[in-house]
């Protein structure tokens, strides 16, 4: 699944979400699993993202679609 307990706790970026009907959806237009695990390897794990001002919640929506409530997320 990819998923990780690193920067849970703390202000700071967490776990990527990306758009489950990436490809799926009539409406889809990017990929977003590729772009998600990029945006993940550049911030995870990196102290100079552990302490933000705050928690960054990253979405990434790729359809019209908001099956992922990116509403409520830090998008991109």
């Amino acid at each position: 699944m990819g998923l990780t307990t690193l920067q849970t706790g703390m202000d700071n970026i967490r776990n990527v979400v990306g758009d489950p009907l990436t490809g799926l959806a009539e409406d889809s237009l990017i990929d977003t699993l590729r772009l998600s695990k990029e945006i993940m390897n550049i911030f995870l794990g990196k102290k100079k993202y552990a302490d933000l001002p705050r928690k960054f919640n990253v979405s990434i929506l790729g359809s019209k679609t908001d099956c992922i409530n990116a509403i409520y997320n830090d998008r991109l």
